[in-house]
């Protein structure tokens, strides 16, 4: 995209955005806190799973460890 096409694009949508109700301004942050949100929480449970397929991992490495060193 030229450099003309991004600053004719900038002023439409900072035009837009002036011309909001504050109504709809506020809608529209509360509808991205809300998918921020929903980012992080699905992060943190992403996390979750991934730490504990680790430990189950680290814990069957673990046993089987320790099962050949009985030997």
């Amino acid at each position: 995209m030229s450099s003309t096409k991004k600053d004719e694009a900038r002023k439409e949508v900072n035009a837009a955005i002036s011309n909001t109700s504050s109504n709809d301004m506020n809608r529209m942050l509360d509808a991205a806190k809300s998918s921020r949100e929903k980012r992080e929480q699905s992060k943190r449970e992403r996390e979750a799973r991934e730490a504990a397929i680790r430990e189950r991992e680290n814990n069957a490495s673990e046993r089987i460890f320790s099962h050949e060193n009985q030997y």
